[in-house]
């Protein structure tokens, strides 16, 4: 797959979007506004669309640093990762071969997984909070967000 839009480089790994994603993140944002306003009726619209834009991106940000776990090990393996693509069903990292025995093959499959539940579960992260304000329900949205990538990650 291979990306249209070029978001730049990360660790020498061009990070780039296919089309699908755009459509995808347009349907998670229209979702997450009708939840928030549903479940939010005192914000204003203004504080419902932009929490339901930042929960998105941190989700999209979350399912990125999830290739960027296998796209490391396979780097640190040896083996070299051009691209990261984000498309409407996750993100893929496109590496120039297959790994080269099992044991690397096992570890950069656990990477990514490994990196969700870190971000989905890990108690020091920086969008957990417990204040029953507008601020700690956005951080306790992202959390869910994230941990919800960790979930569809092993459903490769």
């Amino acid at each position: 797959m291979r990306a249209q839009i070029h978001l730049g480089r990360i660790l020498g790994i061009r990070i780039g979007l296919h089309y699908s994603w755009i459509i995808i993140a347009i349907l998670i944002v229209f979702s997450l506004s009708q939840q928030f306003g549903v479940v939010h009726r005192n914000w204003n619209p203004t504080v419902v669309w932009g929490t339901a834009i930042f929960t998105a991106l941190i989700f999209f940000i979350c399912i990125l640093l999830h290739e960027l776990g296998h796209s490391i090990v396979a780097q640190s393996r040896g083996i070299r990762v051009p691209s990261i693509v984000l498309f409407a069903l996750g993100g893929v990292s496109q590496m120039e071969r297959d790994s080269p025995d099992a044991r690397t093959e096992f570890w950069m499959a656990l990477a990514g997984p490994l990196v969700s539940f870190i971000l989905g579960s890990h108690p020091s992260q920086p969008f957990c909070g417990r204040e029953k304000n507008k601020t700690s329900l956005l951080k306790r949205y992202t959390r869910t967000y994230c941990g919800t990538s960790k979930i569809f990650s092993t459903v490769k």
